[in-house]
């Protein structure tokens, strides 16, 4: 059973309206049904956290914790990078931390992105790509691609 951290925006997935991004939110649901029915543990701060509507402000301490030992833990580390109107990624400032430790520690990294947004992105992270120390995957493609990857880790 593949251990599969998967990161993505909380704090700035909210819209103008303090709700959440249903786009990414959704995206996030099903990508962790998927991995769930594919015999995959998934470590969520999305699902513990209730998409952050159960965080007490006085834990962040724990919660940056129980992340970097999710990340100890983990086979994988998926992150989903879902994009703005500007067809920029959405800030997600803890997902970027989280690339960094599965960085440091050799983990394989996923990177789940909408078309065309990897252009947009930093010049680092486009040079861990080419370096072929990330894949990326398109959000369009993530069912049909993703279990093969993981299989192969």
């Amino acid at each position: 059973m593949k251990k599969i951290f998967l990161g993505g925006p909380i704090q700035y997935g909210f819209g103008e309206k303090g709700k959440f991004d249903e786009n990414l939110k959704n995206i996030i649901l099903q990508t962790i049904n998927f991995l769930e029915k594919s015999n995959c543990i998934v470590y969520s701060a999305h699902l513990v956290e209730n998409f952050e509507k159960n965080i007490d402000t006085k834990t962040y301490y724990n919660i940056s914790k129980r992340d970097y030992n999710w990340m100890l833990n983990c086979d994988v580390y998926i992150a989903i990078l879902s994009s703005n109107n500007k067809n920029s990624i959405i800030r997600s400032d803890g997902t970027f931390i989280e690339i960094g430790w599965a960085y440091a520690l050799n983990k394989p990294i996923i990177l789940i992105m909408d078309d065309g947004v990897l252009e947009n992105a930093s010049d680092l992270l486009k040079c861990m790509v080419d370096e072929k120390k990330i894949i990326v995957i398109q959000i369009n493609q993530l069912f049909s691609n993703i279990l093969s990857l993981i299989k192969d880790i």
